[in-house]
């Protein structure tokens, strides 16, 4: 339908009689179109044709005004972000990602079914408002069903150019009557981030703790890109035995001696420093610490033949030039490669392993020796594990708890060992604690061990004596269940987890 105005004007004489009209007719079809067009885009996602963050900050706004000066009578704002799409943009390309968004939208639409106002905030970013006009009874439980609503909507398979899977992370916090616009998506994100922060396709409701553990996250990520330079990192030590007792070699482990904090493990910082980027800077410095304390102490005869094992982070190999980087360490430190060993974990093996691969053999064609750690725990396949050049497994701590007392726990122990002997491959066992388990890793073909039975990690100088120790028949007598080696102080590591 056209949209005609006309605007009539009268012509008069002199004498002020009217002798005319002048009718002008103006088509503003197209104009009004283009002014709706407008409105629609300041309150409107255009991709999902839900409304958009600026609408949604006013509905949020309006309702605390409703509510102001009513104590007991609150809302409850919940934010959806979906995990990983960032990957699927990448991957499967952006048609394929607004694709999946504009599903996304439609599903959380019928959740909301006009009990609530749905909103897309931006990017994989949602948003739902529950006001009173709403709610009916608690509000708190209605705002968890509509979050469990909403994660079961996202968590169903979607048929776009190819099937994608996705989850989603939502925050909630309820609204009160002395909050500001600020105070409300402060909190929803905190929670979002406390959901992200549980693992994921989850929901969690804002709580002071969580943000109180965000703020110091937060902090603790921003001293972390100055802590190298600060010197605030130490390299500990802890020895690697043989079923003999001699000692044959130590892992070299991180930790962070924070000034306000005290000494941080590396469960705590090494995922911050994964996601600020420190992890380059860091893993350089314990690599090239590591060798370093290497060739001080290969200058004694009696530990020659020692190795030192380096964990690498999985965003280090992934670097183009990290084979380059390693190798300028070993020529400026002038370590023995042979002496050297670079723990990578199962996880690493996921994506291009191809690529991962030729790192490998090239880091293989230096002498350097090539462990995977926590064994069992990742996610790449034993075809895949065929083809990697390694020299050694870690059997995980996990796996041997509980191994003596339940038959399928010692069961997967034992095939584990079977699988890495059978391929030639030195078996390491992690987290030994107690003389009996290690009769029964023993029984079952392991010889060599790391754990507290053993000697707890600690600073180079206090590992250093217990190298002339080569066999400590205390840690093979049945009656006892105390670390056999001597030298590495017990009253400072003990405050620390094993890794």
């Amino acid at each position: 339908m056209r949209q005609i105005w006309l605007r009539v004007s009268t012509v008069q004489d002199e004498s002020g009689l009217t002798i005319a009209y002048v009718a002008v007719m103006t088509d503003r079809t197209r104009q009004l179109a283009t002014d709706q067009a407008i409105r629609l885009l300041e309150s409107q996602d255009p991709l999902t044709l839900l409304p958009n963050r600026r609408l949604f900050m006013e509905s949020l706004e309006t309702h605390l005004a409703d509510i102001q000066g009513q104590p007991g009578v609150s809302g409850a704002v919940l934010f959806l972000d979906l995990d990983g799409f960032q990957v699927i943009n990448d991957v499967a390309g952006h048609q394929v990602g607004d694709q999946l968004l504009r599903e996304v939208g439609n599903r959380l639409s019928h959740v909301a079914q006009g009990n609530a106002l749905v909103a897309r905030l931006g990017g994989d970013e949602f948003g739902f408002l529950l006001t009173t006009a709403h709610l009916i009874g608690d509000t708190a439980e209605q705002a968890t069903k509509v979050a469990m609503d909403c994660l079961a909507a996202v968590n169903k398979r979607m048929d776009l150019d190819g099937s994608q899977n996705v989850t989603a992370s939502v925050g909630v916090t309820l609204t009160s009557h002395k909050d500001t616009v600020v105070d409300v998506i402060r909190r929803a994100d905190f929670a979002v981030y406390a959901a992200k922060s549980a693992g994921r396709n989850t929901f969690r409701f804002f709580d002071a703790q969580s943000q109180a553990n965000l703020v110091h996250r937060s902090q603790l990520m921003a001293d972390l890109r100055n802590a190298v330079q600060l010197n605030q990192f130490v390299v500990w030590y802890q020895p690697q035995v043989t079923d003999e007792g001699r000692w044959v070699g130590m892992e070299a482990l991180v930790r962070w001696q924070h000034p306000v904090h005290g000494l941080i493990p590396p469960a705590t910082f090494i995922p911050l420093a994964e996601e600020s980027g420190v992890i380059y800077q860091l893993g350089r410095w314990v690599l090239r610490t590591a060798c370093q304390q290497l060739v001080a102490w290969s200058a004694d005869p009696q530990r020659e033949l020692l190795t030192v094992s380096v964990n690498v982070s999985g965003r280090e190999l992934q670097q183009a030039d990290y084979v380059e980087r390693v190798v300028e360490i070993l020529q400026s430190t002038g370590v023995n490669p042979l002496w050297l060993k670079l723990e990578l974990t199962e996880s690493m093996f996921v994506g291009d392993i191809d690529g991962i691969i030729e790192k490998m053999q090239a880091l293989r064609a230096q002498g350097i020796g090539l462990s995977v750690d926590d064994f069992g725990t990742g996610y790449s396949s034993l075809s895949y594990l065929r083809r990697l050049p390694i020299d050694e497994i870690k059997l995980d701590k996990s796996f041997l708890d509980g191994a003596l007392a339940n038959p399928k726990a010692a069961a997967l122990v034992k095939s584990i060992i079977s699988v890495g002997l059978d391929m030639g491959l030195q078996v390491v066992a992690e987290g030994v604690e107690t003389v009996a388990e290690r009769n029964f890793l023993k029984a079952n073909g392991c010889r060599e061990f790391q754990g507290y039975l053993f000697g707890r990690p600690g600073p180079a100088d206090q590992a250093a004596p217990a190298f002339t120790v080569l066999t400590d028949t205390s840690a093979f007598r049945q009656d006892t269940q105390q670390p056999a080696v001597q030298g590495v102080s017990s009253s400072t590591s003990g405050q620390l987890a094993q890794r």
